[in-house]
């Protein structure tokens, strides 16, 4: 800044040459400054031992703020010797003046450059004293993972003790269980082979049961035919049993009218007769009595003759209701019977069926069970 000053004077004032002197080593700028340094130095210490990249951070910091100190230490040594100099210049007379303003004008500027750069050296002193703490956070963060390393250290070592155990004893108990697979294995092949027996004898039986009973549906078939027949018959017997019982009735009736007229006739008779014996008849009257005696005498033997027809239909009709009766109580005797034995076979060969059925369903459940003993066979040879 001295040899600014003087380029900018040469044209007003002779040359003179100027001595500026350099503070040397022991001087207590540079003391300041060298404790500053150490200072700064002295704040990072543990950052270069816990992470790298804070380190460098730190270093480059420190670095800049020993930068920007030794400038701040050569602006005050330049601003007094401006100052020096700016005396002597006043002494040597007022056309200087101006060129001083300019100088204290300069001057101003680096003060307040000088401010403006110890503001930045406590800005990065804050700077430091956060990235000390963030350090210090790190530590026990790095602390309290080293601790729980040690820890699944601890637990994988015990873990690999445990597998180690467990490992043997699975072997162990490997070799049992192929010892109780083989024996299962074996009791399987017997299941097997009792299960096919049993089931080709099942299927056996179930032919059988099933030839049966379609036997059983055909006969049962048959005989509820022949049920219909005999129902058939026997309502056409009844309805002959009744018409029959009507014409017996109506023969009875008509019986009956024949002897009430016969009776009647028979009176008559009986009462000329009673009149012929007292001799009060006249021989007209004899006559007509004769004459109505032999009229009635063939009358009644005309009414005799129908009477023993009507007797003769009459039995014939009793003896066909009779044989009706029994025909219809044999029908339904029959009839009967047959429909008992339908019912009778239908429950034994049901009761068949439904055993069959349970039998069945048990196979069908063993099956199920064999099936899954091999699936579990097979999983433990894998």
């Amino acid at each position: 800044m001295v040899n600014k000053f003087r380029d900018a004077n040469d044209s007003f004032v002779p040359k003179t040459e100027t001595i500026v002197d350099v503070p040397n080593a022991n001087s207590p700028e540079i003391a300041f400054e060298q404790q500053q340094n150490k200072e700064i130095v002295q704040k990072a210490p543990d950052s270069v031992s816990a992470s790298q990249s804070a380190s460098e951070a730190a270093d480059v910091t420190i670095a800049k703020d020993l930068t920007v100190n030794h400038s701040v230490l050569q602006t005050e040594n330049l601003s007094k010797n401006a100052d020096t100099e700016t005396k002597k210049l006043q002494k040597k007379g007022e056309p200087w003046n101006s060129q001083m303003s300019s100088s204290e004008k300069m001057l101003r500027e680096l003060r307040e450059r000088e401010k403006d750069m110890i503001a930045a050296l406590e800005a990065k002193d804050s700077q430091l004293a956060i990235l000390k703490v963030r350090l210090q956070e790190a530590d026990q963060e790095l602390q309290i993972k080293r601790n729980l390393v040690k820890e699944l250290e601890a637990e994988n070592d015990r873990i690999i003790k445990e597998h180690a155990q467990n490992a043997a004893f699975q072997n162990k108990t490997g070799e049992v269980l192929r010892e109780q697979l083989q024996q299962a294995e074996a009791e399987l092949n017997k299941t097997k082979e009792s299960m096919l027996q049993n089931q080709n004898d099942h299927m056996q039986k179930v032919a059988k049961m099933e030839e049966e009973h379609r036997h059983l549906v055909d006969s049962y078939s048959s005989l509820q035919k022949k049920w219909n027949e005999l129902n058939e018959r026997s309502k056409d017997m009844s309805s002959q049993l009744k018409q029959s019982t009507g014409n017996f009735e109506a023969l009875q009736q008509e019986y009956n009218d024949y002897k009430q007229k016969a009776q009647r006739i028979l009176q008559s008779k009986e009462k000329l007769i009673a009149s012929l014996k007292g001799g009060h008849l006249e021989s007209d009257s004899i006559e007509r009595n004769e004459a109505a005696s032999a009229l009635a005498n063939a009358e009644i033997e005309s009414i005799k003759q129908e009477r023993d027809l009507l007797r003769d239909e009459l039995r014939r009709a009793n003896e066909l209701v009779s044989t009706y009766r029994a025909e219809i109580q044999e029908l339904e005797k029959a009839s009967h019977n047959d429909a008992v034995e339908s019912q009778e076979r239908c429950r034994t060969l049901k009761d068949q069926l439904d055993a069959e059925r349970t039998t069945k369903e048990e196979l069908q459940l063993l099956n199920v069970q064999l099936k899954e003993v091999i699936l579990v066979s097979f999983s433990l040879k894998q």
